[in-house]
């Protein structure tokens, strides 16, 4: 799919990150975003000169927005624990600028994030908050069949949960990421 082409010609709109601004064709910075869209109306932007504040969100994830914006690639560095943040940084950015665009099913960032849980993420990852917000998201539709199909049927070797401890599912007795043997949270 391929975005269409914005103009470069028209006026530039400041964007205030934390250190800094970035300059970024009006056309450009409205392409995509539901929130800059209404941001930019006259009704909510009475001072043509006044910039955008974004100085609330990472800078790095707005310049790499910003850039993304243009060219609809997402810079990489050669710290895979540094790009793995960014972006992470970027899809929350793009969940707050209300960016379709940007956190679709095709894109990159999309596709990191379903990766990044089916092959890194642990019970430690999600507190009960963290869950409740991805409830009825396109992410969770997504992350669930990613996480089946890529992750090998658990060993029960040494019995099925429901067998072993019974007790666990009455009410208040145990709770998601539980090891069945032990109790514990802790990762095996």
């Amino acid at each position: 799919m391929y975005a269409k082409a914005c103009s470069i010609m028209g006026e530039t709109v400041p964007v205030l990150i934390k250190g800094g601004q970035i300059h970024v064709h009006k056309e450009v910075l409205t392409s995509t975003s539901d929130f800059l869209k209404i941001a930019m109306k006259p009704k909510w932007r009475t001072d043509e000169n006044r910039p955008i504040d974004l100085t609330e969100e990472d800078a790095k994830a707005v310049e790499a927005y910003c850039r993304w914006l243009y060219s609809h690639t997402i810079p990489c560095h050669d710290d895979i624990l540094y790009t793995t943040r960014l972006l992470c940084q970027l899809f929350v950015l793009g969940e707050k600028l209300l960016d379709q665009t940007l956190k679709n099913a095709g894109s990159p960032v999309r596709r990191l994030m379903v990766d990044l849980y089916v092959y890194n993420a642990h019970s430690a990852w999600l507190s009960p908050h963290d869950c409740a917000s991805f409830r009825g998201t396109d992410f969770l539709e997504e992350l669930v069949p990613a996480l089946l199909s890529a992750r090998p049927q658990p060993s029960f070797e040494k019995g099925r949960p429901w067998v072993v401890r019974p007790e666990s599912y009455r009410e208040g007795a145990f709770t998601y990421g539980n090891n069945v043997e032990t109790g514990s949270t802790k990762s095996t």
